[in-house]
This record gives structure tokens, C-alpha cells and sequence, in this order.
């Protein structure tokens, strides 16, 4: 695709946006907004970026580069067709009716809600329906819900949720994903075979779905001894809580670059995965230091993140990606002055137990493909709107009982009570996580069904 520039203040983005979706028979809202790479365009160190036929641009300090879709994109194909003869616009020069905008609006234009657009990360914005954006802050509530009383509401930061979704769905392109959080057995003292503990796991599982419905690829980046995590992964494919099975990538020493091969992946993304605490040691919500039960993926995650866009995921305070509130545990959370995380990330979810935000994250993602000023935006206005059914994206209630059946009997353990039983952080499956996913389903099921 040719695309055309503009230069656009940042404080009138939101109403440059507005005033262009309305106008679909024409180029209609822009298809991409910010950061030029991001489209495959390079950017000279004087903020040029080199255009067709010497024709530069150049973008301007407090300025957002703003990308339409350009009529010369048809030019440029139809120089390698098999046609002699073709009639198109000239550059610059739209096509001439006697029909007035308000004319041409009504016949074939479709109607856009008010949108937002949303500062993700550096110089990325994305555009979202003000309906969605504010669903997805309401969502935030529901996840911060804290049975636990752990301590946590301190520890949201509003609008991660949101921004990193918005990111995943325009960017994501291959995932990886860490997760595992050394349990012990009350009655023996040891570290139980599967050594991970149940939470984390199933959110995890519950974004590969919803990444894979978006035809996004994923990754799980695992240690040494997660074998039988691997082997869980592979049966939830044969047993269709996944569309795909899941690469799987082992971690067995201090890794390097030429070992993970970090430029293949949009994103790491990271639940209930252990972060070193300043001290460099690793501790469970109690305090106990668990480092000997690690290997090496959060170090891999920490060493290579300035090269992808991260997320973390937690529920108390010690996970990747808690770093980024490593004051507010230190100052809310029990234990926090030993527990807190030392690695941050560039969108934080904060939940009252983290497979829930796994869920959210998951019905995010449904939510952009409902919102139609987000979901244009992220096909760039090319091919037909995909209409994805939310059985599709998000668990339903019966799968997921299933799911937390089928972790039980594969030997994930409670990690508060050490059990293998239908509990997940000491909280009963049926009293408190049905009733979340439920609500999180009623909600983005409503939202699908109105324009917003």
C-alpha cells in the first residue's frame, strides 16, 4: 500500500480522527497513526521519511505522523497488470461527482462512534470508540476485585488494561508468553510435580486462545524443568481449548540473542511468572525465597526488553512486570519491602488473582474486533470486517470448568493452600471465578450488540 502523510498537532488528533471516519467515500479516517516503522517506513536522524519520486516527508516536533491510504497504491499496481489501459485520478486530484458530501455520506458511508485515540507506548497511538475505552475501564474494576485482601488496589494502574490490548491487537504479530510460579505442597515441604502453581496457567491459556482467534502466533517461553507444562499445553490443543498448538521454547542456560531469536517476536507478555527482587532473589507472597526453583526465563525477559513491547501480569507484587509499582508494594502489600518485583514492563494489569487478568486481557481483544472504529483501523481499512463470535475469543463457562477440572487432574496445585484441588489462591472455583468470567462475558456480549 502507497500511503500519503500529514503532519497533525497531538492535542488535535481525537478531532482530526472524528472529522476524517465520517468521510468513508472518500479516504476516511487514517490507517495508521505514529511511529513510521511500524508500516515498513524508514526514518532518517533530521525526522525524514523518503517518499515516491523524491517526494519527502518530514515530520515536525509536536507533531503525530498521520498515514492514509493513497490512491496511487492502484498506480503502482497496475504498472505490472497485464492491461493496456486503465483510467484512474490523477495524484492530488480526487474524483469529481454532482453529488455533495452529505449526499455522498448518506448513500455509502457508514456511521463511526466517537472516537478516542489512545496514547499506547513512544510515539503510538491507537483509535477506539469512547463506548469500548470506557468498557474497558469498567473491566479493570471487575479484575481488581480482591477477595484475597492482599492489597492491591494500589497497585492499578488505570488504563494498562486498555492500552495494552489496544497494542496487542494492532501490533501483535507473535507473542511470547512466561508463566509459572513454583508451588510447594503444605504436607511435604516440597515443590509438587508439576512444579508451577495453578494461577497463571489458565489466564495464559485464556490469551493464547484469544491471540490465535486474532491468527496472532504464539510462543511460551519455559524453563528447565516445565516439561509437564508443555505437555499440558499440548493436550489443551487436543482438547480444544486452544485453535493451534503452541510453540514451545526451553530455556536451559543464561540465554542470548542468537538463542531466542528476540526480533521475531511484537511482544512478551508475562502472568504470574516470578521477578527478582533488588536483592537478585526471587520470593513467594510469604517471603520465602524460591530462587532455587527458578531457571532462567525472567532473566531472558528482563535482559531483552527494551527490544519488544512487554506486559506483565500480577496479583501481589512479586511477578514480572510489578516493577513499575515497586514503590506502592513496598508501601501496601504484606511482605512487600522483601517481595517486591525489580523488573517493570510497558503495561501493567493488576488483578485480584491473575488469571483473571489473563481473562481480561482476553475479553479486550474481543472488544476491539466488536468496536468498528478500532477494528477498521486495525485491518487498515483493507478486505471485509471480520466478525468473530465470542465463543471464539473468551471461554465459555462450560469450557472453562473443564479447563480448571483438567489442571486439577494433571496436578497443578492451589499456590496458597497447596492442594490439588478446584481452588485457585485459596479461592473455590465455583464462589469466586465462574461468577467473574460470567460477568466479564455479560459485559462484552452487551457491548457487542449495540454500536459503541
Amino acid at each position: 500500500m502507497v500511503v500519503s502523510m500529514r503532519n497533525v498537532p497531538v492535542e488535535t488528533l481525537e478531532k482530526m480522527f472524528n472529522i476524517t471516519a465520517a468521510m468513508d467515500i472518500a479516504h476516511g479516517a487514517p490507517i495508521h497513526i505514529g511511529c513510521p516503522s511500524d508500516i515498513g517506513l524508514s526514518v532518517s536522524d533530521d525526522h525524514t521519511i523518503p517518499g515516491i519520486n523524491g517526494m519527502d516527508s518530514h515530520v515536525m516536533e509536536g507533531h503525530v505522523p498521520c498515514f492514509w491510504a493513497c490512491g496511487v497504491t492502484a498506480m503502482e499496481c497496475l504498472k505490472t497488470s497485464i492491461s493496456d489501459v486503465f483510467y484512474n485520478h490523477f495524484p492530488g486530484c480526487m474524483f469529481v461527482t454532482d453529488l455533495t458530501q452529505e449526499e455522498a455520506n448518506a448513500r455509502f458511508s457508514s456511521s463511526y462512534p466517537v472516537a478516542r485515540v489512545i496514547h499506547t507506548s513512544r510515539d503510538r497511538y491507537v483509535p477506539v470508540s469512547v463506548g469500548i475505552w470506557d468498557i474497558m475501564s469498567t473491566v479493570e474494576n471487575i479484575l481488581i476485585h480482591d477477595p484475597g485482601a492482599r492489597g492491591i488496589a494500589p497497585l492499578l494502574l488505570r488504563g494498562d488494561l486498555g492500552r495494552a490490548v489496544l497494542d496487542l491487537s494492532v501490533r501483535g504479530r507473535h507473542v511470547a508468553i512466561f508463566t509459572g510460579f513454583p508451588c510447594w505442597d503444605d504436607d511435604t515441604g516440597e515443590c509438587g510435580l508439576p512444579p508451577e502453581e495453578n494461577d497463571g496457567i489458565a489466564g495464559a491459556i485464556y490469551i493464547t486462545r484469544a491471540l490465535q482467534a486474532l491468527g496472532i502466533q504464539v510462543t511460551f517461553i519455559l524453563d528447565f524443568h516445565s516439561t509437564l507444562l508443555k505437555e499440558c499445553l499440548e493436550e489443551c490443543f487436543t482438547r480444544g481449548y486452544l485453535h493451534k498448538a503452541p510453540n514451545t521454547l526451553i530455556i536451559t542456560q543464561e540465554p542470548d540473542l542468537s538463542d531466542v531469536g528476540v526480533a521475531a517476536f511484537s511482544h512478551f507478555l508475562a502472568i504470574e511468572k516470578p521477578s527478582p527482587a533488588v536483592d537478585g532473589t526471587f520470593r513467594n507472597m510469604r517471603g520465602m525465597d524460591v530462587s532455587h526453583r527458578m531457571g532462567h526465563s525472567p532473566r531472558l525477559y528482563d535482559k531483552f526488553r527494551s527490544y519488544v513491547t512487554t506486559i506483565g501480569i500480577g496479583d501481589g507484587g512479586n511477578e514480572i512486570g510489578m516493577g513499575k509499582v515497586g514503590d506502592s508494594v513496598r508501601k501496601h502489600v504484606n511482605h512487600g519491602h522483601v517481595i517486591a518485583a525489580d523488573v517493570t514492563c510497558d503495561f501493567l494489569v493488576t488483578a485480584g488473582v491473575s488469571n483473571w487478568g489473563g481473562l481480561g486481557v482476553a475479553v479486550g481483544l474481543y472488544l476491539c474486533g466488536k468496536c468498528p472504529v478500532h477494528e477498521r483501523y486495525q485491518r487498515r481499512g483493507i478486505g471485509p470486517r471480520r466478525d468473530l463470535e465470542i465463543d471464539e475469543v473468551v471461554f465459555s463457562p462450560v469450557m472453562d470448568l473443564e479447563l480448571h477440572e483438567f489442571l486439577t487432574e494433571f496436578g497443578f496445585r492451589d499456590g496458597v493452600t497447596g492442594k490439588k484441588e478446584l481452588t485457585i489462591d485459596g479461592l473455590e472455583y465455583h464462589g469466586h471465578h465462574a461468577p467473574q468470567l460470567e460477568k466479564l462475558r455479560e459485559m462484552a456480549q452487551g457491548a457487542s450488540q449495540c454500536t459503541v
